[in-house]
């Protein structure tokens, strides 16, 4: 699994000399906050969006998919605190269980949806942050990748509001909600999402909009990116067993959106070879979304599956704890008696012996939490932290 370490200044070269207003307690205090963050097009860009004005460490997770290695590359980081982006569709409610098992605070900001949640997350990050939206609202369709990542970087390099919009969007209520009887707008479309932005701005007075033209470099992304969708969705249909832990209805749902995934990423695939750029791109994304619809009703089989199964429950917390003392491990921290415990863990789960493992698991999460507070500043000392906010990369 790909996964991602940023240290989320950096988007481009650029965004080193847009001068910043960095809130006090980030700047003076030497805290760390890592924001995680699904790989979705859209939460993932205000994850980047938000932590640009903080200097905030990311960590992506696969949009809908649960990995315990996510949790220990958090661990890293020895964060003060952590901010997830995304409801729980996006980013599995286990990362939370996880995280303050090891005594981390955890806060979520997320909607129903990726429109709640941009809003959600604006909303904060005034409040919380007291950051100050000072230049033109940036519009996009909130499906559009390519489109999002032009608005980010004229959202950030203007300090405007980004806002995720699709045709039931009513702008008069977000100006309401952040206190802005009026406000300039760009609006930044591609030729997949026009109908959209023109539906939304036909009322609008004096707005900008900027066309965004599909090349076949966003193309051959956009297929890429559904290709590990659909493969996501296809692992995690085969780890929880669709069949047996799913209902006839939810299984049917399954199998017809995977079906219809790979229809229209091979008629993508056709399109780009033809050289039909935007086509291949709206298949791509139509392929994307589909494969989505698959992995999240395989996230909640998944749910299904930890409850009635021991086996898979223990199996994985044992994943996860072998994770985790690895990164501490590496850090230098003394794991002795943590890895007794987890080889106890991982005997007793071979024998079937589940009558001991909830004792010794709550050993293990003890220890962790323990060994994980103990070592924080040995954590930090393998993570270059830049003096100048957004001035270099993280790397444990």
């Amino acid at each position: 699994m790909r996964r991602y370490k940023l240290l989320a200044g950096i988007i481009s070269l650029m965004f080193f000399l847009i001068p910043l207003s960095i809130p006090s307690a980030t700047a003076g205090e030497n805290k760390v906050t890592v924001i995680l963050v699904s790989n979705n097009e859209a939460d993932s860009a205000l994850a980047h969006y938000i932590a640009n004005f903080t200097g905030d460490v990311i960590v992506q997770t696969p949009w809908g998919v649960y990995d315990p290695n996510v949790t220990a590359e958090v661990m890293e980081y020895a964060p003060d605190s952590v901010i997830i982006i995304g409801g729980p569709d996006a980013v599995s409610e286990q990362y939370e269980t996880d995280l303050k098992s090891l005594g981390t605070p955890v806060e979520r900001w997320g909607g129903a949806n990726r429109y709640d949640t941009n809003l959600i997350v604006l909303k904060n990050a005034r409040l919380q942050l007291n950051l100050s939206f000072e230049g033109d609202a940036v519009v996009v369709p909130g499906n559009d990748s390519v489109a999002i990542q032009k608005a980010l970087k004229l959202s950030v390099g203007e300090k405007g509001l980004l806002l995720f919009v699709n045709t039931s969007t009513n702008l008069s209520v977000i100006r309401e909600l952040f206190g802005i009887p009026t406000f300039k707008m760009t609006l930044i479309e591609t030729q997949v999402t026009r109908d959209i932005v023109v539906k939304i701005s036909s009322e609008i007075p004096g707005k900008n909009v900027i066309i965004t033209n599909i090349t076949s470099e966003d193309a051959k992304k956009a297929i890429t990116d559904a290709e590990v969708s659909l493969k996501t969705a296809e692992n995690m249909s085969t780890t929880i067993g669709s069949k047996n832990n799913t209902t006839g209805n939810e299984y049917g749902l399954m199998a017809r959106f995977m079906k219809m995934a790979k229809e229209s990423l091979l008629k993508a695939q056709e399109a780009y070879k033809k050289g039909e750029y935007t086509e291949a791109y709206e298949l791509a994304l139509i392929s994307k979304g589909q494969s989505e619809v698959v992995i999240k009703s395989a996230s909640a089989g998944f749910v299904e599956k930890l409850r009635l199964d021991p086996k898979f429950r223990y199996s994985l917390a044992l994943f996860r704890y072998q994770a985790q003392e690895r990164i501490l491990a590496r850090a230098g921290v003394n794991t002795t008696h943590l890895h007794k415990l987890i080889l106890q863990l991982k005997d007793a789960i071979s024998k079937g012996e589940y009558d001991i493992v909830p004792s010794l698991i709550a050993q293990i999460q003890n220890e962790l939490r323990k060994l994980f507070m103990e070592g924080k500043l040995l954590l930090r000392e393998r993570i270059y932290f830049p003096l100048e906010h957004g001035s270099g990369l993280g790397e444990p």
